[in-house]
């Protein structure tokens, strides 16, 4: 169930910037602000695959793979399902000239629904940073505006390799596959969300390998919020 929703053109890029009440268990049910990207083309054409700008150079989006998916987990079953209702709903609203560009407005916005929502004793429980797409087309600034909605963040990048973004390692993991970038990751001053099995780390509590009873829900947990939080890299066995 959405109670905010807030849409806008920034570069290249389409944001939404949901208040929701999660459906999924792993984000634990309860009330989240979520982000969103999407390529400003694909929101044009209304066409999924074309996400060079909002994806990036990720190995699995399609503008890596000749137009195919890479086998992101975003374009698989309920959640591509979403992505797609979404990305119509912004098309439509983008040849109706609804799409804003003041994204200055979120916040004020957002925290008026956060003091309405504590007043009732139903705080915001987490902040989950590019749902789709990469959250470092949003300006650092508005990301740790955004953070401060909810004791707990989690957001994730493909894009820690890149000298421009490295400040985005306060709020994101670096999403990494082996131990070999892992280890380059954490030397450019990103933990780590690892693919796989590595030293050192913390398995994720909420991994599809731990017995359902004692998977601990994102928004209950709360390790993947890159440096502002002092932890342990985490990875999650591959699935």
């Amino acid at each position: 169930m959405k109670i905010f929703g807030f849409n806008f053109i920034l570069g290249h890029t389409v944001h939404s910037i949901d208040l929701k009440l999660s459906a999924t268990k792993k984000l634990g049910g309860r009330f989240v602000v979520q982000t969103y990207h999407f390529d400003l083309q694909q929101v044009i054409n209304n066409d999924f695959t074309m996400d060079k700008e909002n994806c990036l150079d990720c190995p699995f989006s399609f503008n890596q793979n000749d137009g195919k998916s890479g086998g992101c987990y975003t374009h698989k079953g309920l959640m591509l399902y979403g992505l797609k209702s979404k990305l119509r709903s912004l098309n439509k609203r983008y040849k109706l000239g609804l799409l804003g560009k003041n994204y200055n407005d979120v916040l004020p916005l957002l925290n008026k629904y956060a003091d309405k929502l504590s007043a009732k004793n139903m705080d915001i429980s987490l902040v989950r940073f590019g749902s789709y797409g990469e959250a470092v087309t949003l300006p650092l600034d508005l990301l740790n505006g955004l953070s401060k909605l909810a004791k707990r963040k989690t957001g994730y990048t493909h894009q820690w390799n890149k000298p421009e973004f490295k400040e985005y390692a306060k709020l994101l993991m670096a999403s990494t596959h082996n131990i070999f970038e892992a280890k380059i990751a954490n030397d450019l001053g990103f933990r780590t969300f690892n693919v796989g099995t590595i030293e050192n780390s913390i398995m994720c509590p909420s991994s599809p390998t731990i017995e359902k009873d004692k998977r601990v829900s994102c928004a209950n947990c709360g390790l993947c919020a890159g440096n502002s939080i002092s932890a342990k890299n985490i990875y999650i066995p591959k699935h």
